[in-house]
């Protein structure tokens, strides 16, 4: 599996595709300058975009798609959010969906409550792309509250019930590791050590003091 983590502050931008030098590439959630992902794919066509909430980058989207002509992929419900900002939105995504990336199948998990529109991706059944609904050591004190944060709990115990040795590929991270595991979140993120939906409720409150060092490009 080829795999390539982006960051743009405390964002993170996946480049992902089957591993060698042939073969369509997909990313996540765009963010910053598209030439840092360009750079990183071996001359092999992007052709899919997926965005896991409506909390994108509508200037990194934008040119990403003009670069690569890439089919951009999101929940259904961002349809509107998307068209606002002059974003076409190709393939409109629900829960339960599976597609495939060069012969990988990537299926769709919805897990609303950051908004209506939020997903986490689960490639090859290894590798979870969890966008805002998990970021790795919770939530920072600046981040913006989630939509419904019942709903929002309900989605975060739906993953801790996935095989614990799932990668886990945030879209912020907010904590000096780079790289996790749903075991290791279970184990030390407060999002999902919270006993019940009250002690979940007071800790997206209170946000995680952790804030990671700066980065701007890593390798998987």
């Amino acid at each position: 599996m080829y795999i390539r983590t982006y960051e743009h502050g405390t964002r993170c931008s996946y480049l992902f595709g089957p591993e060698g030098f042939s073969g369509p590439l997909a990313v996540v959630d765009p963010a910053g300058d598209p030439s840092r992902l360009l750079a990183g794919t071996r001359d092999r066509p992007i052709e899919q975009v997926y965005l896991t909430s409506g909390r994108f980058e509508p200037e990194a989207v934008r040119a990403l798609l003009a670069a690569t002509g890439a089919r951009l992929h999101a929940h259904r419900t961002l349809a509107p959010r998307l068209e606002a900002a002059g974003l076409p939105l190709a393939v409109r995504l629900a829960g339960g969906d599976r597609l495939e990336v060069g012969g990988i199948e990537l299926r769709v998990l919805a897990t609303p409550g950051i908004d209506r529109g939020a997903i986490c991706l689960l490639l090859a059944e290894a590798y979870l792309f969890t966008g805002e609904t998990l970021p790795l050591g919770g939530f920072a004190p600046d981040t913006p509250p989630a939509d419904d944060p019942v709903s929002h709990y309900v989605s975060l115990r739906m993953l801790s019930q996935l095989p614990g040795d799932i990668e886990v590929l945030p879209g912020r991270r907010t904590a000096a590791a780079r790289r996790s595991t749903l075991a290791a979140e279970l184990a030390g993120n407060p999002l999902l050590a919270a006993p019940d939906l009250q002690a979940f409720l007071a800790q997206c409150a209170r946000g995680s003091p952790a804030q990671p060092p700066a980065g701007e490009v890593g390798g998987f």
